[in-house]
Order: structure tokens, then sequence, then C-alpha cells
């Protein structure tokens, strides 16, 4: 169990450490749910049930994981374990969604453009062709690659200042 534990954060505490990787999160999510509600918002007229059902879902999630999020500037600022353990289980779950999310673009979405290669090709500084349908899937799929390495670097750093709060070692907030 010892072997991912940190006895710091770069150049801060495990303190300091988690507490700016609740507030990132925090700033992730309440981006992402802005964004659900601008999608939302654009496709309310269009009678779309299933984008409107997916973005008010988007938003709920959002939600939550701001309400998580806050949780844990709580429990780190309090120094409870407890309300740190509440945003790792939650960070494990959406650690799991991001990577099945960046499956499915991934095989599905990516992998279904180049068979079908149906829309015209947009030519890179490269010079390499794309079709345009797969840049939303290739955006899509580098946002889910970002968060899932921070949700893992995220974990990390929450589970030592955890593992430390557990163990009565000495916080030090710096």
């Amino acid at each position: 169990m010892a072997c991912c534990r940190l006895t710091k954060c770069c150049c801060c505490s495990l303190h300091s450490g988690s507490l700016i990787v609740a507030i990132i999160y925090l700033f992730l999510t309440l981006l992402g749910g802005g964004f659900y509600a601008w999608e939302l918002y654009q496709n309310i007229d269009h009678d779309l049930t299933t984008v409107i059902a997916y973005d008010s879902a988007g938003i709920g999630v959002m939600g939550l994981s701001a309400a998580i999020a806050i949780v844990l500037i709580v429990g780190v600022a309090k120094e409870r374990r407890g309300l740190c353990l509440v945003w790792i289980i939650w960070a494990f779950l959406h650690l799991a969604i991001e990577i099945g999310l960046g499956a499915y673009v991934g095989v599905v979405s990516i992998g279904g453009a180049f068979g079908l290669a149906v829309a015209g090709s947009v030519v890179l500084l490269t010079g390499v062709f794309i079709p345009i349908s797969l840049i939303p899937a290739i955006i899509t799929l580098v946002i889910a690659v970002i968060i899932i390495i921070f949700l893992i670097f995220g974990i990390v750093i929450v589970c030592s200042y955890y593992k430390e709060l557990r163990d009565g070692q000495q916080v030090q907030p710096v």
C-alpha cells in the first residue's frame, strides 16, 4: 500500500497539494458544468430529447462534482480524513467514467470516422488529412486524457494526505 505514498507534493506539503487539487478540480467541474449549460441552452429549442437529457445529466454530475470538491476543500482545511475519503471515492468513479469515455471515443468515434470518412478533410500544418468529423472526437479524447492524468495525480496526492492524517503525522500547511 505504501508504493504510491508521497511525503511532499512538488515543492509544497501534502496539505497544500491537496488543497490545490481541490481548487483545480472545483474550477474544472464549474467549467464543465458551464459547458453543459451552454450546450443545453443552444439545443433547448430544437427538441432533441437525447441531447437535452445528456446535457441535463452532465449538469447534474458536474454539480455533484463541484459539491464534492467543496467537501475536499473543507476536509483539507479542517484536516478531516473522512471528508477527504469522500473525494477519493468520487475521484475513482470519475476516473473510471473518463477511461470509459476515452475508450468509447477512441474506438467508436475515431475508428468509425476513419472507416467511413464521410465528411471532407482538413489539412493540418503537417500535411496530414483528417476527416472533419474527427475533430470533435479528437478534442474530446485529448480532454479526457488530460482529465485522466489530473485525476491520477490528484488521487495519489489526496490519498497520501489521507494516509498522513490517518497515521496521525504532523500536518504542515505550507
